[in-house]
């Protein structure tokens, strides 16, 4: 036995407490206003004015008048096996005005769960079924609505919600109640809040189980010849399902049912030809009472005089089709199709689908297994954080699935600070270093693998006392009010990449790692004459060492602290496809690259030769706001992540990026002649070129003045590592510069800045430069500023950054040269560029096309 409610709050009339809607009637009862009688259409009497609204007193959403209240509208089904009826609905008017549709569908939420909580333990008492240990489905179509019901806390949105309507949490948190989301077009509740249109009224109408008979003379057979006929058959007609989804219309755990057809003997019963300009009647799915005062399914019409309708004649051509012979196709002989299970929306969805279940089952028995938690009473008054699952699909590098994966994640957004969590800080790898190690590892000739770690967070060490509730489906039934307390990190804590980060690191060093001071998240281990790095991003681990038997040495203890899968060479990571060929690694993005398009609806768009035109930069009020500043954001941090491999992009990015808080349409256009660009060169990469020796080159340009609105410079640079390009930037100055000299300098001084830091590196990598490191700056004032120790009164505000450059220069770190600007390579990263002149610098960023590139056997 089962109770389900569905629920809806829309536009619609209100009518009166307590009465159906006048647009509905019962199951197997005509309706009043079209009935007949003798096969004539005979009107309904007219009926007596109800007490209750006047006409022109409507809800407050419906955009009416009156006392702007909301309607309250829920059907109840009453479910056994695959059988489900209607046994109680509702339509009234709400008795207080709600302030918004979130709270208006939490009120009709709320009265519909109690509704089908007294029906619950009333059919209970009724000795119908001895107890009902499943909860009651309440489906609703509003998100905020559920959420509200789901979370245990009043926000101030809702303090002022009488109290009565808050029992849905409590019927939640019991057990006894579960609210699902439904799409509107699939609540059955919608036709009790307004009037729908022909097509979606009937297949609600059918849903309810209200049907109209037509009780229209069928025409008479010509007496058969029962020696030659075969025996007649009885046909009942079965209401199909209103709809064949696992939605409200046909529920989790039933089936949807079809037509049947039962054999026995007696005359058959024809239903008419429908008539011109008339739809044909519905199918019939409720009972009517017969002459003899017992239900039949489908009434038995008194045949009429008129001849039947003629059948069409069948052909007498002998095929393979009236002989039940099947032949398959063999050019599909051979040919498997598989179905990926999609994602989840719930998860008693989830428990239903074998693939997702077993995930579920392997993340649960490995947090049981790694002791994660005990089970304890529940501490009084004790913060308990919720959790949920979370499904994803992992792909491969060519975007075919890989594999299902399932997580337990609390929220750690209800942790309280200083209470339940401290410092959160954990440090990430650079991609400058990723990039800077690849480069080395190619110059050598090293093997690169990559590792993941499974469960990563859940050997992180707390300590906090943290406890949480225990995980949806897998509930110890013997301790159900128990409360799980923490002993190790779970995915969503605040603390829980801190804890997991100073867990491996720890281990690191008792193996005989070293943690850079230059990027927290590298670790360097020195034994002899060998040499290995390890990078640590989150739970992806990228390794090379000088030899594979220092590297297979390190993965396997790696392996015996931690459970984590060895993947081999290096092919995939974060996203990136990285590629070994004979002149380095090449890292391409093409996958996420189609992503973004099919987000933004543009796979078949036309290219563009450039990312960005030559025409002065866009000002903030350029056109009207965007109509979803969300979508707009979506895509900038999307297209600001595929920089990592392109840096031909780095300047249009930048430019979109500068309007996040703001979005306007002239911004959105850029952001589509970015993605028009991108269509043109998916399959372009970054290619990390092996060279040597490997000293540090960088280019700096700035663009003076250049933004309408503040009159700021935007400054960019390019640092070569031998002839790899392992670090850039294209970034709008945080002041305004007097000068184009004072905006170069500014530029000059950032570069400089990002190679001291790569000079550091390489000094910890054992691989110095072995000289200065050149600087190439475009303008000759700012190079003067860099040897000359005379203060001028146009630069002494900049004193710092002057003193800072020419230190470096004093200690023969670095020099400053002048380049022109035809060969300034940093000059695409601040400015919109001619197409000759860009395509001339992409190419000097080694930004090839993948087909310009030959992959080598190994790596």
């Amino acid at each position: 036995m089962l109770v389900m409610m569905e629920i809806i709050n829309k536009e619609g009339e209100p009518s009166v407490d307590g009465q159906q809607d006048h647009r509905f009637q019962e199951a197997g009862k005509p309706n009043k206003g079209n009935f007949k009688k003798g096969g004539k259409k005979v009107a309904a009497p007219p009926e007596k004015p109800k007490a209750g609204p006047k006409p022109e007193t409507v809800c407050y959403y419906c955009r009416g008048r009156g006392r702007k209240r909301n309607c309250t509208k829920y059907l109840a089904d009453l479910k056994s096996g695959h059988a489900k009826k209607k046994v109680s609905w509702s339509s009234s008017k709400q008795c207080t005005m709600a302030k918004s549709s979130t709270e208006s569908e939490y009120i009709a939420a709320s009265e519909a769960s109690s509704e089908a909580v007294w029906m619950k333990r009333f059919i209970v008492e009724l000795g119908v079924v001895p107890s009902a240990l499943d909860p009651l489905v309440i489906y609703c179509d509003n998100t905020g609505a559920i959420a509200n019901a789901k979370e245990p806390r009043s926000h101030k949105k809702l303090k002022h919600i009488k109290l009565r309507f808050h029992s849905i949490r409590e019927y939640i948190e019991d057990g006894e109640v579960e609210i699902c989301k439904v799409h509107t077009d699939l609540n059955v509740a919608d036709p009790l809040t307004k009037a729908l249109p022909r097509a979606k009224h009937d297949q609600h109408q059918n849903a309810m189980g209200v049907s109209s008979l037509d009780f229209s003379i069928a025409p008479v057979s010509p007496p058969r010849d029962t020696d030659d006929d075969p025996p007649p058959v009885h046909v009942d007609h079965v209401a199909p399902p209103a709809c064949h989804s696992n939605g409200p219309c046909s529920p989790p755990g039933s089936s949807s049912s079809a037509s049947s057809t039962t054999a026995s003997p007696g005359p058959i019963h024809t239903r008419p030809p429908s008539s011109p300009g008339r739809s044909p009647p519905s199918a019939m799915g409720s009972a009517t009472p017969s002459a003899g005062g017992t239900a039949s399914s489908t009434p038995d019409i008194a045949p009429s005089t008129s001849a039947p309708a003629a059948s069409p004649a069948r052909h007498h051509m002998v095929t393979r089709a009236r002989h039940g012979i099947v032949k398959p196709n063999p050019r599909y002989a051979n040919v498997v199709t598989t179905t990926v299970s999609p994602l989840p929306s719930s998860v008693r969805e989830a428990l239903r689908d074998s693939n997702w279940r077993a995930v579920m089952q392997e993340e649960f028995d490995a947090l049981s297994s790694n002791h994660t938690w005990t089970l304890v009473p529940r501490p009084p008054h004790t913060n308990v954080v919720t959790g949920k699952w979370v499904f994803r699909h992992k792909t491969r590098e060519d975007g075919s699935l890989e594999r299902y994966k399932a997580r337990w994640v609390v929220r750690g957004f209800a942790q309280r600070p200083g209470i339940d969590y401290g410092e959160t800080f954990s440090p990430v790898v650079k991609p400058a270093t990723i990039r800077t190690v690849l480069t080395f590892a190619s110059s050598r000739n090293w093997p690169v693998h990559q590792l993941d770690v499974k469960n990563a967070f859940l050997n992180g060490v707390l300590d906090e006392q943290v406890y949480c509730y225990q995980p949806a489906g897998f509930v110890d039934a013997h301790r159900k009010d128990h409360v799980c307390k923490l002993v190790k990190s779970l995915y969503g804590l605040k603390q829980a990449p801190r804890a997991w980060f100073q867990r491996f690191a720890t281990f690191a060093v008792t193996i005989g790692f070293t943690a850079s001071r230059s990027d927290a998240s590298m670790f360097i281990l020195r034994r002899g004459t060998d040499v290995a790095y390890l990078l640590l991003y989150v739970d992806d681990i990228v390794l090379t060492a000088s030899s594979s038997t220092l590297l297979r040495a390190l993965i396997d203890k790696l392996m015996l602290e931690f459970a984590m899968k060895d993947l081999g060479p290096l092919h995939y990571f974060l996203g990136i496809r990285v590629r070994r060929t004979p002149r380095g690694f090449f890292l391409s993005q093409e996958q996420y690259a189609e992503e973004i398009l099919q987000r933004a609806g543009m796979l078949q768009c036309k290219t563009a030769t450039t990312p960005v035109d030559t025409l002065p930069k866009v000002a903030a009020n350029a056109g009207a706001p965007v109509a979803d500043p969300s979508e707009y954001r979506s895509l900038a941090g999307a297209l600001q992540y595929f920089t990592m491999t392109r840096p031909d992009l780095a300047y249009a990015v930048q430019q979109v990026c500068l309007h996040m808080h703001d979005p306007r349409d002239g911004h959105l256009a850029i952001i589509k002649r970015i993605l028009r660009y991108v269509r043109g060169t998916t399959s372009s990469g970054l290619l990390l070129h092996s060279s040597s020796p490997l000293d540090i080159v960088a280019y700096s340009d700035a663009d003076w003045a250049g933004c309408p609105d503040t009159r700021r410079s935007t400054f960019g640079y390019c640092v070569y590592l031998g002839g790899a390009l392992v670090s850039w930037s294209s970034k709008r100055q945080p002041t305004v510069s007097r000068s184009s000299a004072e905006a170069e300098y500014r530029a000059v001084a950032n570069a400089v800045a990002d190679c001291v830091w790569l000079r550091q590196l390489l000094d910890e990598l054992g691989s110095p430069p072995s000289k200065a490191t050149v600087v190439f700056c475009d303008n000759i004032s700012a190079v003067y500023m860099s040897t000359n120790p005379v203060h001028h009164r146009r630069t002494k505000h900049i004193e710092l950054d002057i003193h800072f450059v020419r230190e470096k220069v004093a200690l023969g770190e670095l020099r400053v040269v002048h380049v022109p600007t035809t060969q300034q390579l940093a000059d695409i990263m601040t400015k919109g560029l001619p197409t000759a002149s860009f395509q001339s610098f992409r190419s000097s960023l080694y930004v090839l096309p993948s087909s310009n590139v030959s992959t080598a056997a190994g790596c």
